[in-house]
């Protein structure tokens, strides 16, 4: 799926069309190239009967997995509307990729000029969108009461591993935070995983130290504007020791998502 077609705030039928319709295409191809490929479905959001038909039917076709945005035309991802999306996924142990969508696709037109200038909606707009969905989905309680969900978020999850301190800090001291949950921050915090497409070795080296290798997988961005053409060099360079490098390049993705990637 594409951040630029999500389509949240299209028509239920349409959405659920074109995702049925794309996620076929995505299937084809899969099944074109098996030690190649694996997919994930796109869903129609705004309508979770619908989202949670398709899903069941894509990944009963061999998608392994969901890929959705970061807010549904204003619907958030702690949303009650969205428990048997959530459930639903669990159910069928596959995981959800929550990947934001441009400012101008799904955000409200009041925020489009700002955002797009600088292109800062996709720049740096995405870490905050990345790092906010991190913190809704642990203090909307979805981690919680979904102890089988596993959520991917990309570009090394924004900024929450690096404040993962002050979001445990919150839920110890914030009026709000007391008893809110029923489970363990670290174990709430197990079910999320990161990739390693972050631009600095810095970066790469903290978000493996700080989440374990089993917990970060490679993120290239292909033929996007951040395609990181360096980065299986990276990798190699700089995660060590050598069983932790495997797992980034490969092995935790195949443990997520049963990915087939060729790095070595």
């Amino acid at each position: 799926p594409n951040p630029l077609t999500y389509f949240y705030a299209a028509p239920t039928a349409d959405a659920a069309r074109f995702c049925r319709a794309q996620n076929d295409l995505t299937i084809a191809a899969v099944r074109a190239h098996p030690a190649r490929f694996s997919g994930f479905a796109q869903l129609p959001m705004q309508a979770p009967d619908e989202a949670v038909r398709e899903l069941e039917r894509a990944v009963g076709q061999g998608l392994v997995g969901s890929y959705v945005g970061s807010d549904f035309a204003g619907v958030p991802l702690e949303s009650p509307a969205l428990e048997p999306v959530w459930a639903a996924h669990a159910a069928l142990g596959v995981p959800v990729v929550v990947h934001p969508a441009p400012v101008g696709i799904e955000q409200p037109t009041a925020l489009r000029d700002e955002g797009r200038r600088f292109d800062l909606d996709i720049v740096i707009g995405f870490a905050h969108d990345e790092t906010a969905a991190v913190a809704r989905l642990l203090f909307g309680g979805v981690l919680d009461r979904h102890p089988g969900l596993r959520v991917h978020v990309p570009h090394g999850g924004g900024t929450a591993p690096y404040l993962k301190g002050r979001l445990k800090t919150a839920l110890d001291r914030r009026p709000w935070g007391k008893g809110l949950l029923t489970r363990p921050f670290d174990e709430l915090w197990s079910q999320l995983s990161f990739d390693c497409l972050l631009g600095t070795d810095d970066a790469l080296r903290f978000l493996v130290a700080s989440e374990g290798a089993d917990r970060v997988m490679l993120g290239t961005n292909f033929a996007g504007w951040d395609q990181a053409d360096d980065i299986v060099s990276r990798v190699r360079a700089q995660v060590r020791p050598p069983g932790d490098c495997t797992r980034v390049l490969r092995g935790t993705a195949q443990a997520w998502f049963g990915g087939r990637s060729s790095a070595a």
